[in-house]
């Protein structure tokens, strides 16, 4: 289950979670990049991630977010979302050896739901549905 994470300068509680996201913005360049990237901890209003492409990122640049839901067997949701960059950890800051970075987004007030229905699973029986 989620984690709250007190600490008295957030307006609202942040929970630990360990959820898939991708990330979708347009680099310094202007060259568009999809990121998969882990989202770690959420509030109400913003989130953080860990990403391996800091380089990705800069103070203010606005992204689309795609959060991947925990699932079922049968189905896989996402929550869709604008958002923009709040803050990005310098990479001087990371230990020896850890590539991973910090970056800090502020969530964007519409969110929409978005789910599908997972294909049925290939077996070594039956091989891809519908093949005989």
């Amino acid at each position: 289950m989620s984690e709250d994470i007190n600490d008295d300068r957030r307006e609202f509680k942040r929970y630990a979670i360990d959820y898939e996201v991708e990330i979708h913005g347009l680099s310094l360049e202007g060259v568009p990049f999809c990121e998969q990237a882990r989202l770690i901890d959420i509030s109400c209003e913003g989130a953080r991630l860990i990403t391996v492409f800091p380089e990705y990122y800069r103070h203010g640049q606005e992204l689309t977010v795609k959060i991947k839901l925990p699932n079922t067997d049968q189905m896989e949701a996402y929550i869709l979302c604008n958002a923009s960059v709040a803050w990005a950890q310098s990479p001087e800051a990371i230990e020896d050896g850890d590539e991973s970075v910090s970056i800090g987004i502020h969530l964007g007030e519409q969110r929409t739901f978005e789910s599908c229905k997972k294909p049925p699973a290939t077996t070594p029986e039956n091989g891809p549905e519908g093949s005989s």
